[in-house]
């Protein structure tokens, strides 16, 4: 797939023709003091223009959301070259970016602007119940390479602005979790991926169960034991109960030779102390909920949300059900429990309303039966023992409860433990699919290197690892050249991380070029910082690449980026921005 032209309905701006090799977007400017911000001539918004017409879901940083109304009525069109010799054309509106339309056609530089004859038209950027944008665009590409995943997952790495040279592997798009970006660059350079994705799946279960322990024990390191310490509790509180329950029933002889209604204050006593046993334990668990309520038990699946809306990630079967049942695993254990815990949380507190009303009526009641023994000593001594069974059967409830979480906790400790060895297990499978190596990781390394030593006159190496948790790192290192046993991760400053960018995509696109792949890329900015030999080095190699391996890449830069008496071959100039002529034909 390469980019054929890009043109809009509007006559201010000019469209864009793009050859098949070498592409140069060239601001007609200088770089002078104080005159930087991208000199508002559209080179850096063409770079988003394209993520924008292949189908990226918008935010409200987006250029055209952020001066929609100074674009309105403004539709764009891409017309993109596919292996077989012909093209499809997309049209996107900024007034309704949600709806998409697509054309095939054979002849190339085409202009359907004013056309209303689409193949699809208005079909919605994403859709559940219905084939979607998305799905339309990859059944026209039908690649065979990371069929798994959303086409426009790797368009990341296609197109950078100057913002995007941080990192060569993880793109700021990617400043979430490793797992939306990891095993998709593992399965490009040729890597199994299963076993990685089963890793951060591992992982992130490990780390759901370790909240969850950590929801009923809190910090406590110690908490193996405490259940036999709590067992051995309830034992001894038993027997006192037994021991002082003996005492009251002594108090029979003298309940029946005082006529009084033995049953009724022994239903008396009875009934709040198994209400103030039901106060205590409904206070404890009200306590337990909203502490769980306010502990974040699940990993945030907003941001895996907002990935999923905008690369549309798909697995095959065996993927795709254990990757969901990590999502349904979630869901779970976050929105659902969540919604259980508060409706449990509502309903012990009516309960406990419920149980200090009937406990204040029972006290009443039972005040009014006996009252005339208040200030006898008999009763003394059997209000005490009362009130010593009560505090008791208090203390063996307040055990039971713990003892209960408690049983919860050794069962996810359980589960912690066998989860660490498993990911240990995996780990290892990891390492040995990173050791039997990879055909596609070679040509992909010797490609860079070439470019990187042409380039820069040094060496660089691409490296793929196990870091210590057992997942695969990416990491580009350069060799001195002045000793050969001197390795190093870091390029020399921010220009070699930026030829180790070009250098990786190009070897990406060379190495799959006999494949139904992407064959573009668009840098805006590559150059800028870069001494003019790297520079002069890179030009002249460039078009001859792209030749060879049948690669679209396109560069933005301004005047001062060209080298000292370099110039451009013929044809490769194809969009020239100045202050008089923007991309857009007016600034903003």
């Amino acid at each position: 797939m390469k980019i054929s032209k890009i043109y809009s309905n509007k006559d201010s701006m000019t469209p864009i023709k793009f050859n098949s090799g070498f592409n140069v977007i060239f601001g007609d400017v200088e770089d002078k003091q104080g005159e930087r911000n991208e000199h508002n001539l559209g080179k850096t918004s063409l770079v988003h223009l394209v993520d924008f017409l292949l189908l990226k879901t918008t935010t409200k940083k987006h250029f055209l959301s952020k001066h929609k109304k100074r674009f309105s009525g403004w539709v764009f069109y891409i017309e993109i070259e596919l292996e077989e010799k012909y093209f499809i054309t997309i049209r996107r509106s900024v007034d309704t970016p949600t709806l998409i339309s697509f054309k095939r056609h054979t002849i190339a530089d085409q202009d359907f602007s004013s056309s209303d004859n689409w193949d699809y038209k208005n079909i919605k950027l994403h859709a559940k119940k219905e084939k979607d944008a998305v799905t339309i665009f990859e059944e026209y590409l039908n690649f065979d390479v990371l069929q798994q995943y959303s086409v426009r997952h790797f368009l990341t790495y296609l197109l950078r602005t100057q913002y995007d040279y941080e990192d060569v592997f993880k793109m700021r798009q990617f400043a979430g979790r490793d797992i939306d970006w990891k095993p998709q660059l593992f399965n490009l350079l040729g890597y199994r991926d299963e076993e990685v994705i089963n890793k951060y799946r591992k992982q992130d279960e490990l780390d759901i169960y370790k909240k969850l322990l950590k929801t009923i024990v809190g910090n406590r390191k110690n908490h193996a034991g405490e259940s036999y310490n709590l067992k051995a509790a309830i034992a001894e509180q038993e027997k006192e109960k037994k021991i002082i329950q003996d005492q009251i029933n002594k108090f029979d002889f003298y309940l029946r030779e005082k006529k009084l209604n033995k049953k009724l204050i022994e239903e008396t006593e009875s009934k709040i102390s198994k209400l103030n046993s039901e106060r205590y334990r409904l206070d404890y668990e009200i306590k337990r909920i909203q502490d769980a309520l306010e502990s974040n038990v699940t990993f945030d699946l907003n941001e895996i949300k907002e990935v999923f809306e905008q690369f549309k990630i798909f697995f095959p079967n065996e993927l795709r059900k254990s990757y969901q049942d990590l999502i349904d695993f979630n869901t779970s254990l976050s929105k659902e429990r969540s919604k259980y815990l508060k409706e449990d949380l509502q309903t012990n507190i009516g309960e406990l309303e419920k149980v200090s009303t009937e406990l204040k009526q029972m006290n009443s009641e039972k005040e009014n039966v006996l009252a005339f023994l208040r200030d006898t000593d008999t009763f003394s001594k059997y209000k005490g023992f009362q009130n010593n069974l009560f505090k008791i059967e208090e203390q063996i409830t307040q055990f039971k409860v713990k003892l209960e979480s408690l049983s919860n906790a050794e069962n996810y400790q359980k589960r912690i433990d066998a989860l660490k060895t498993e990911s240990k297990e995996v780990a290892e499978k990891i390492k040995n699919v990173i050791d039997n190596g990879s055909e596609i990781f070679e040509s992909v390394n010797r490609i860079f290197k070439e470019i990187f030593k042409k380039t820069m006159d040094h060496t660089a190496l691409l490296v793929v690892k196990p870091n210590q948790e057992g997942n695969p790192d990416f990491e580009p290192i350069t060799l001195d050249d002045k000793d050969e046993d001197q390795l190093t991760g870091q390029g020399e400053g921010y220009t070699a991380t930026k030829v180790q960018c070009a250098a990786f995509i190009l070897a990406i696109l060379a190495t799959y070029e006999k494949r139904r792949f992407f064959e573009f890329a668009y840098f805006d900015g590559l150059v800028e910082s870069w001494g003019d030999r790297p520079k002069t080095n890179f030009f002249n190699e460039i078009n001859a690449f792209c030749t060879k391996h049948n690669i679209q890449f396109t560069i933005s830069l301004i005047k001062s980026d060209v080298p000292h008496n370099f110039k451009f071959r013929d044809g490769e100039i194809i969009s020239t921005l100045n202050h008089n002529k923007p991309l857009f034909g007016f600034s903003f």
